[in-house]
């Protein structure tokens, strides 16, 4: 198993509806009949993938040997069907989460997932979650577990919360106990199982309305894991998946035969976001405002409600902080690694700032919207930042 994991993550944006024509009746999928069709895409049906919006990777050699196939069935607030698909392998590589209506339209897929996978369906006031735990090793003799919690609602589902709740050495056992979930916050105790002196006892993570996701500032536990895990020193030489290359080697490809095909993608090649007829796109936009450095891009503008999206491909190497003079404190990790500025005071206007990676795609997001509006329009915002896609 590994630690830092390479993330091969895909999401899919959720469109219902036809172009044209007459509207198609839709297969109504039960529990059986989906693990059939995952069965069939697991064994490497290239149809019944299709079905399933690629869930599984089929540029990597075909693996049956699967250690769980779970189907769980919940209702959501609408009270209509819902699937959430979890697939367990020896090599997490090819772990899978993904979480689709009854007529297969997907609402997400996770690639990004390590170890023993543990899920189960929670609910706090009336709002549906999808409880990930992922438990896994690292070095040979560090006990990891993680926590992930996605939201679900009847149009979108996203990744809202993701943090590490325990670090087991050989002599000591960390640990961070959620204590409370509410659509606000997440709270949560840290602990160790001998006297240590732990700078931390507890953290907070405040629900933020643009990102959709829970924050902690500090990120206490996270960030104490991952120094502790670095320091471990071990006579163990165990393989872990770090990058690309290695993820790659794990399944027995060699990285310098297989060509990158984002080399040569353009951006409307690489990323897409679902908008209205409000909003007007602007190709090969000059982005200035708000930025030291400029970059070309695409610009989304709507005059009716005072708000624009701006969006650049940057090279992989670079980060969003040799263009902007923002802090990117926040961080959110799971179907693409996000990196966002709190919201920035710009008169009138408020302005957001996000980075997205994935494999060797880096752009960035500029988010200006009215500070005046914002309430009235915040559940479109959110649902606009879940719609983008892109295509690592």
């Amino acid at each position: 198993m590994e630690f830092l994991k390479y993330i091969i993550a895909v999401t899919v944006s959720v469109i219902i509806g036809c172009s044209g024509g007459e509207k198609k009746e839709r297969t109504v999928f039960t529990e059986s009949s989906l693990r059939s069709l995952v069965e069939k895409a697991a064994a490497g049906d290239s149809s019944a993938n299709k079905s399933l919006s690629g869930l599984i990777d089929f540029t990597l050699p075909i693996n049956t040997g699967y250690n769980q196939l779970t189907i769980i069935p919940f209702l959501d607030e609408s009270k209509k069907q819902m699937f959430a698909v979890v697939l367990e392998y020896p090599n997490p590589v090819y772990n899978r989460l993904a979480i689709y209506n009854q007529t297969l339209n997907a609402y997400l897929i996770d690639k990004s997932l390590s170890g023993n996978l543990s899920p189960e369906i929670i609910t706090v006031r009336d709002k549906h979650f999808l409880k990930l735990t992922e438990d896994f090793i690292s070095k040979g003799a560090l006990e990891l577990q993680r926590v992930s919690l996605y939201g679900v609602n009847s149009k979108t589902a996203g990744l809202m919360f993701r943090s590490f709740t325990r670090l087991k050495e050989p002599s000591v056992d960390f640990s961070q106990d959620i204590t409370s979930i509410t659509p606000e916050k997440i709270s949560t105790i840290i602990s160790s199982s001998q006297k240590f002196d732990l700078k931390f006892k507890e953290d907070s993570f405040l629900f933020d309305d643009i990102s959709n996701t829970y924050i902690s500032n500090d990120n206490k536990f996270d960030n104490f894991v991952i120094e502790r895990v670095k320091q471990f020193n071990t006579s163990q030489n165990v393989p872990e998946i770090t990058n690309p290359e290695s993820a790659l080697l794990s399944v027995g490809l060699n990285p310098a035969e297989i060509k990158s095909e984002g080399d040569a993608k353009t951006g409307s090649e690489v990323f897409s976001i679902k908008l209205n007829e409000d909003w007007k796109e602007i190709k090969d936009f000059t982005l200035t405002k708000h930025l030291k450095s400029h970059i070309k891009g695409v610009q989304y503008v709507n005059d009716k409600i005072g708000a624009n999206i701006s969006i650049a491909l940057i090279p992989v190497e670079n980060s969003a902080e040799d263009y902007i003079d923002h802090s990117f404190g926040n961080s959110a990790q799971g179907i693409y690694n996000v990196r966002f500025s709190n919201r920035i005071d710009a008169g009138k206007n408020t302005v957001r700032f996000f980075e997205y990676s994935c494999s060797n795609i880096k752009l960035i997001m500029i988010f200006e919207f009215s500070k005046y509006t914002f309430e009235e329009y915040k559940e479109m915002y959110e649902e606009i930042i879940n719609t983008l896609f892109i295509d690592c």
